[in-house]
């Protein structure tokens, strides 16, 4: 957590890992109180759980808290949700604030039961790939489903590493080395994203670890496949809350639904010092998900930690391209405007829009 002024705005920051799983989850072998371990080594500000079909047991989650707050001094906002799927067990949805249905229902019904519980709902994984067909796909059909929603993931890291998976070719050295098919988004997921937004849904965009952390035998290795601990080193959601707000499970949902956010790759860099926003000559503007009416003076400014390539869209199009740790660019019509930030060609920052009306 820290305190951000830019733009003559005072916000807070968080750090944190969407989309984790749990032993309550059937393809998970960690518990909670590991969970909160991973996040304490990783200077994690809040961690989602989402075990498939069901919420971890309150008390558990408790008793995990009153542990790291009486030994470590550590107290992570922890936001117990589900991911439920379909009868089809597609369209995978993160639940928060919802309930678990006693059966699985038709993703329609399912978000129409969700929102009469005014849930916060986001798309898991809508695009993904296999090379090897001994791995299902868990992707979203139904894509105009997701106008109802949040938002919708747009990188996941288990997804992501999944799609590169042949076990017979390259199960070793994935295990060892999981990073190395984590490279940027799907671009499908990122077209979906856009086109949604185009037709005015402004929908928030979320990264994942979706960790399980499950136990394998790799040849003649007993290996932990994708650790807690080791995807909370890489792909995390920073929500910026104003100071005035209380930090709580509340406003930080509130946050990352309205895309007061960005995705960053910890691998390729800690964004310690980043912002970026739009104003005119630096006096109070708009940060992600938020809107700011048109002026012929309007600058998109940023500022990182490390030098990267910094390329601006527009209404989901590759529209200026800098270089550089500091600098702005023109806002020269309205639209949907985000930042894509990459180091050594790989993905590091992935900001929501800001909508210039």
């Amino acid at each position: 957590m820290r305190k951000v002024f830019f733009l003559q705005r005072d916000l807070t920051e968080l750090t944190g890992v969407i989309h984790n799983h749990t032993n309550y989850s059937y393809d998970s072998d960690v518990p909670v109180i590991s969970v909160l371990k991973a996040g304490h080594k990783n200077g994690i500000d809040y961690i989602t759980l989402n075990d498939h079909d069901v919420r971890p047991d309150s008390d558990d989650i408790a008793n995990a808290l009153n542990y790291f707050k009486k030994n470590k001094d550590y107290q992570p906002i922890i936001i117990s949700g589900t991911e439920l799927s379909d009868q089809n067990n597609s369209h995978h949805l993160l639940v928060f604030n919802g309930i678990v249905p006693d059966k699985a229902l038709p993703i329609s019904e399912n978000i129409k039961l969700q929102k009469q519980h005014q849930a916060t709902l986001f798309a898991a994984h809508p695009y993904e790939t296999r090379v090897c067909k001994r791995f299902p796909l868990y992707i979203w059909e139904d894509i105009d489903q997701i106008k109802q929603l949040s938002g919708l993931e747009i990188w996941n890291y288990s997804s992501s590493w999944l799609s590169a998976l042949n076990p017979k070719l390259n199960g070793l050295l994935m295990a060892l080395f999981p990073d190395i098919k984590v490279r940027r988004p799907f671009n499908k997921n990122l077209e979906i994203w856009d086109r949604l937004n185009n037709e005015g849904y402004k929908l928030a965009a979320i990264g994942s670890t979706d960790a399980h952390g499950t136990n394998h035998k790799v040849l003649f290795f007993n290996i932990s496949i994708l650790p807690h601990n080791s995807l909370f080193k890489s792909i995390r959601t920073n929500v910026l809350i104003d100071d005035n707000k209380k930090i709580d499970r509340h406003t930080v949902l509130e946050a990352l639904a309205k895309g007061n956010s960005y995705i960053v790759n910890y691998r390729l860099g800690h964004p310690y010092n980043f912002y970026a926003g739009i104003a005119k000559d630096k006096h109070r503007g708009a940060m992600f998900g938020e809107e700011i009416k048109y002026t012929d003076d309007l600058k998109f400014y940023y500022r990182l930690s490390e030098e990267a390539k910094v390329e601006l869209y527009v209404d989901g199009k590759l529209t200026a391209i800098e270089d550089g740790k500091n600098g702005y660019f023109n806002v020269e019509k309205p639209g949907n405007y985000r930042l894509v930030i990459t180091r050594f060609g790989l993905g590091w920052i992935y900001t929501n829009n800001i909508y210039v009306n």
